[in-house]
């Protein structure tokens, strides 16, 4: 069996707390064709580096203490290799594939490191001018769904 994971930074704050449960879970399960939020959580691991949302440092986002995020990296891909179900995650946005893999991601691309799939997934929050192209979420949603389809997961939607 294989476990989808979408590792993402830290809980939004205007959700419930719950990792992607604002308009960046909305987001993905939009791009899964899943009906809504609680669909895609009850499908898929969803988890966040940091588990409180992290001090705002700038005009360009929230502070990533990545020193912080590895160590605890480090920990979930322990873990994740050590399961014995074939674990595929998805890290949104490039400073969690950073901290997961210690390497520069790519959207789109992926490594495999102890039997662990780790993809470099742009973040889904509306933050990012990413998300502006329609090209850019029909990319998005296809991969989603490629990958969800090479790994035998089966959505019910």
């Amino acid at each position: 069996m294989t476990k989808l994971v979408f590792c993402g930074q830290a809980p939004s704050r205007v959700g419930d707390g719950r990792a992607f449960s604002g308009p960046s879970g909305r987001r993905l399960a939009a791009l899964l064709m899943l009906r809504d939020y609680e669909h895609l959580a009850a499908q898929c691991c969803l988890i966040n580096i940091f588990d409180e949302p992290q001090e705002r440092r700038d005009a360009r986002g929230d502070y990533f203490d990545e020193d912080k995020a590895r160590r605890k990296a480090r920990h979930l891909m322990t873990a994740w290799a050590a399961s014995e179900e074939r674990v595929v995650v998805v890290a949104c946005g490039h400073a969690v594939y950073r901290a997961l893999t210690q390497r520069k991601g790519e959207f789109f691309k992926g490594v495999r490191i102890s039997g662990v799939e780790v993809w470099c997934f742009p973040h889904p929050s509306g933050a990012s001018s990413f998300w502006n192209f329609r090209k850019n979420v029909m990319l998005s949603s296809n991969f989603l769904n490629r990958l969800v389809k090479r790994s035998g997961i089966v959505m019910a939607r």
